[in-house]
């Protein structure tokens, strides 16, 4: 069975040429980097967050055969939900989705099927495809609680036991800051902005590039930092499993700086 496409033309291209021209252009000096182990990424439409997404897929995803992509979306308590479909479509053609190896995790924590519509993991699938077009890839979403840190450590436990080349995507954004959300805890305009990156934006990516998932999960329930911080959480794991010291920020930006407005988003790239 085909997981079919269900975000509308707004969030990526439709095209071959549309994804090839994008992507050629925001990675053109950007080179593939065989030592990562996972990244961390956007996964807002394309338009406001596509080029900061695409250069940590980019350098972490080439040379990889399995690529395990997290989203989330999930408040704590959740279950981790997987794609039960064996084929994924996007524009570039179809994505095998390893229902094996999500067999496989199911022995060691609980998963359920992932039967909701959601932008977390698909907005990020035709830009796996481009970047590495042989790829298998594990479709996943894991909650804002310690599930997703354990997550991580039995992804970690599977690449060892299936002996591939594999990479994990965590998929968040960061705070959402402004009366679209409800959230201005320091008003609204350039002060609210100001305090979403420089502190509070600033203190989860310190968190999530020093490797503490266990902290950068409390900081974001508790500061509403980032709003699928398990999917970063299981990705920081798998890389602590593989002996990853220390992540790289790749960039950060926020939708302010695309569209102006009193409701904003931040969103950053990183490599592990």
């Amino acid at each position: 069975m085909i997981r079919p496409r269900i975000l509308p033309g707004g969030w990526y291209p439709d095209t071959i040429s549309e994804i090839k021209t994008n992507l050629d252009r925001w990675t053109k000096d950007v080179e593939e980097d065989t030592t990562c182990f996972a990244a961390i990424v956007p996964h807002a439409g394309w338009y406001y967050s596509g080029r900061i997404a695409a250069i940590p897929l980019k350098k972490t995803c080439g040379g990889k055969k399995i690529i395990v992509v997290i989203g989330g979306h999930l408040p704590p308590g959740s279950s981790i939900l997987a794609a039960s479909e064996s084929e994924i479509e996007t524009p570039l053609g179809i994505i095998v989705n390893r229902l094996d190896c999500i067999k496989r995790l199911q022995e060691d924590i609980n998963i359920e099927e992932d039967i909701f519509s959601d932008n977390t993991v698909e907005v990020i699938l035709p830009m796996i495809k481009y970047f590495s077009p042989g790829a298998d890839a594990i479709w996943l979403r894991a909650p804002a609680d310690e599930k997703a840190v354990e997550l991580g450590k039995i992804l970690y436990e599977l690449t060892v036991e299936l002996e591939v080349e594999t990479a994990v995507i965590g998929s968040t954004d960061l705070t959402h800051y402004g009366a679209n959300y409800g959230f201005e805890p320091q008003g609204r305009g350039v002060s609210g902005l100001n305090w979403m990156k420089n502190k509070n934006d600033a203190e989860v990516i310190d968190l999530l590039v020093n490797m503490s998932s266990k902290d950068a999960v409390d900081h974001a329930l508790a500061n509403k930092s980032a709003c699928s911080i398990g999917a970063a959480a299981a990705a920081v794991e798998f890389a602590s499993q593989n002996g990853v010291e220390k992540g790289l920020l790749t960039q950060y930006s926020t939708s302010y700086d695309v569209m102006p407005s009193d409701s904003f988003v931040g969103y950053a790239g990183i490599i592990y």
